[in-house]
Parts: structure tokens; C-alpha cells; sequence
């Protein structure tokens, strides 16, 4: 698999197509996607944490099979999710590291210019 998915690519073209005509506040809001990145990753830790104690458990000697993992389609889906989350992630934290990249260039290219 190559470094980029799908939702990396799409996200990484809306930006480009879309950051000559942002505003320096456009563009600070959407630097606000790397710190958001980092939060939502480690929810997305606790849940998967979560989620392998229970699936740990469920099937553990003594304990009866009741749990929603149970079948292994069950836990390819839950983990199919998981990957499409964290390629999210990753779509929200690369448009947050340019888009803060292209606010420090229009800064100093406005401190260059004020001089």
C-alpha cells in the first residue's frame, strides 16, 4: 500500500484546490485539524483498548460467547472501521501541517513585503 489513501488523497486535493482562495483565518482553522488529529487518535486508543478487553474477555475460559465479536466477520468489520478512522486521522492531520505551513509562508511573506 502506498503512503497515501483515498481519503488522504481527497482531502489533500480539496485543500490544494481550494487554499489560494482561503483567508489567513481559513487556513488557521483548518491548521487546527493536526491538534484535532492528535484528540480524536487518542480516544480512538481508549476505544481499541476498550473494545480488546472485551473481545479478550468474551471468549476467555469460563465466560460464555456473548459478546457482538464473537464471529470473525464481526472483528474484520469492526477492524476495516478502525483502519478507515485512523486514514481519517491521518487526511486531518496532513490538511492541518500544510495548511499551517501555508499560513507561516503568508506571514512572512507580509513581514518581507512590510519592509
Amino acid at each position: 500500500m502506498g503512503l497515501n489513501t483515498p481519503v488522504i488523497d481527497a482531502m489533500a486535493m480539496m485543500y490544494d484546490r481550494g487554499k489560494a482562495n482561503m483567508s489567513d483565518a481559513d487556513l488557521e482553522e483548518l491548521g487546527c485539524l493536526s491538534e484535532l488529529a492528535v484528540d480524536e487518535a487518542r480516544r480512538m486508543g481508549e476505544v481499541c483498548a476498550g473494545l480488546g478487553c472485551l473481545i479478550a474477555y468474551d471468549g476467555g475460559s469460563g465466560s460464555p460467547r456473548a459478546g457482538s465479536f464473537s464471529e470473525h466477520d464481526d472483528v474484520s468489520t469492526l477492524l476495516f472501521a478502525l483502519g478507515h478512522s485512523f486514514d481519517v486521522l491521518a487526511g486531518m492531520m496532513h490538511v492541518g501541517e500544510r495548511a499551517t505551513y501555508e499560513s507561516s509562508l503568508r506571514a512572512m511573506n507580509k513581514q518581507t513585503t512590510a519592509y
